[in-house]
């Protein structure tokens, strides 16, 4: 689903549009009126909140002469070999603003392409990203080179140490304390910016991104501004997302 800048809210007004995948609950949907009297499974949380469900779920569709497994990624470990695989929305999670968004979609659908024995279909808007390619062909090395040329280009890990500073609090506070990083980690070039969920229970989320050369890591002065902070600030170095 794509959105103008003009696009507004038909209820309230609002420019402020959130795209939504396509959901597996919805692609259930689709798949029983285009294959009726097909056997068709869902797993995912809801379906399979027990592994006494999953089980029952995973025997039944490969008792099916021809059945129909819809997934989510947590389906995936779960999968044994099967004749076609079909990735049926792959495109929001390349919208993610994270570093390493490329990695995880190449190894997800790596791991899909694995489990088909004839056919594997991918959809997509963007056909022509590198990563599609990548995959389709099984070229891991094009990839890797790829991708850790631009990871180099941008100054992200290997070849930077990130350390991700978190605050909550009041936006007044919010505020008060960035203005705060900014100054204290000067030398450092902070990148500041509001946490993907912003805002939970009434609290603003905001990080402070540190990219710091692998050679100047552990950083004496850059610790001791660490080692400063008031417990509340959460502080992960190399974190797994930067979100």
């Amino acid at each position: 689903m794509m959105l103008e800048s003009s696009d507004q809210c038909a209820i309230c007004g609002s420019f402020r549009l959130t795209p939504l995948g396509i959901g597996a609950e919805f692609v259930e949907e689709e798949m029983r009126k285009l294959f009726p009297g097909k056997t068709i499974l869902r797993l995912d949380k809801e379906s399979a909140p027990t592994k006494k469900k999953l089980g029952i779920i995973l025997r039944t569709f490969y008792d099916a002469p021809s059945g129909i497994l819809i997934g989510t990624e947590m389906a995936m470990p779960y999968l044994k070999k099967t004749a076609s695989v079909t990735v049926a929305s792959i495109d929001a999670l390349l919208t993610l603003p994270d570093f390493r968004v490329n990695e995880r979609v190449f190894t997800m659908l790596l791991r899909a392409r694995n489990k088909a024995g004839k056919n594997f279909l991918l959809q997509t808007r963007t056909p022509e990203m590198s990563v599609f390619e990548h995959v389709v062909s099984g070229n891991l090395l094009a990839f890797y080179r790829e991708e850790i040329a631009i990871r180099q280009k941008l100054h992200y890990p290997p070849f930077t140490v990130l350390i991700k500073i978190t605050m909550r609090g009041t936006k007044e506070k919010i505020n008060s304390d960035s203005k705060k990083m900014e100054t204290f980690l000067q030398e450092f070039k902070p990148d500041i910016f509001p946490a993907f969920t912003s805002k939970v229970g009434g609290r603003y989320i905001q990080h402070v991104l540190v990219r710091i050369e692998k050679e100047r890591w552990p950083d004496e002065t850059l610790l001791e501004i660490i080692k400063s902070l008031p417990p509340s600030f959460e502080v992960r170095v190399n974190p797994e997302s930067i979100l």
